[in-house]
């Protein structure tokens, strides 16, 4: 029987450090080595963020202007 989907390799994944958004009604996350600010807030509702992990694809960040590691 043919298929239309196609195989796709699984992307894997590691612990990453993210920014979260404190506010509870807020959804927004950034990636901690794509923030420009040590501790930044959120673009969308202004709340200061807070440190956290979650299991994502690895993405580098090659420029030295971002502050996160």
């Amino acid at each position: 029987m043919y298929s239309r989907n196609k195989w796709r390799e699984e992307i894997p994944c590691e612990a990453t450090a993210v920014w979260v958004c404190s506010n509870e009604e807020c959804t927004c996350w950034m990636r901690n080595n794509f923030s420009f600010e040590s501790i930044p807030t959120c673009w969308k509702c202004q709340s200061p963020m807070t440190s956290g992990t979650r299991q994502l694809p690895p993405i580098h960040n090659n420029n030295p202007e971002m502050k996160g590691r």
